[in-house]
């Protein structure tokens, strides 16, 4: 289970599912929209955590733009 937090409007939202860096990054790419913004405007996702599974990389804290 993975939360989604709205800061402009104090909400948030949880996601059921495993998701790995890479597919949470794809998740959030297709349900924001995420390329149609500029990295820097308000409408743009950052989401950070921590990885699941022992593999380089993933047990360290991911940030997906």
């Amino acid at each position: 289970m993975d939360i989604v937090i709205h800061v402009k409007n104090k909400k948030y939202e949880t996601v059921k599912g495993n998701f790995f860096p890479i597919n949470w990054g794809i998740y959030i790419y297709h349900r924001y929209e995420t390329w149609k913004y500029p990295p820097y405007h308000e409408k743009n996702v950052l989401t950070f955590g921590r990885g699941v599974l022992p593999l380089i990389g993933e047990n360290r804290l991911i940030f997906t733009f």
